[in-house]
């Protein structure tokens, strides 16, 4: 009876180590291909960040080049401004200068205006006395 008994023992046991053998073995096939796949990621990530870099490069040239468009343009519109305010405030004081008002109280400059014109001249001489 201890023959039948050991015998049956071994078989079981063969059979259990035979069952835990494959399960290692299905565990790392699946612990393999797992690593195969982490390692295409990570290779898959270093050329993310290239093409992220490339991108982001490219995006800061544009967005440099951009402001400065929009920077060149913003400075031409204010001289635009600045020089229609100055023909403007020209007009003005030679519309005052044509009318005989002179540019303060203190000096009295004669009418030389002929047909709505002013003499450039008088501009001149306005500058001059007020410095």
């Amino acid at each position: 009876m201890r023959k039948v008994n050991l015998g049956l023992a071994f078989s079981t046991r063969r059979e259990s180590i035979k069952n835990e053998l494959e399960k290692a073995r299905q565990e790392r096939d699946a612990a393999l291909a797992k690593l195969k796949e982490v390692e295409e990621r990570l290779a898959g990530l270093n050329d993310q960040i290239a093409s992220i870099k490339e991108n982001s490069k490219h995006e800061a040239a544009a967005e440099r080049e951009r402001i400065a468009q929009s920077t060149k343009e913003e400075i031409a519109k204010l001289s635009a401004q600045g020089q229609r305010e100055i023909e403007s405030a020209a007009r003005t004081r030679q519309r005052k200068i044509c009318n005989g008002s002179p540019p303060n109280k203190a000096s009295a400059w004669p009418k030389r205006c002929s047909s709505a014109t002013c003499v450039l001249e008088d501009d001149a001489r306005l500058i001059a006395a007020q410095h």
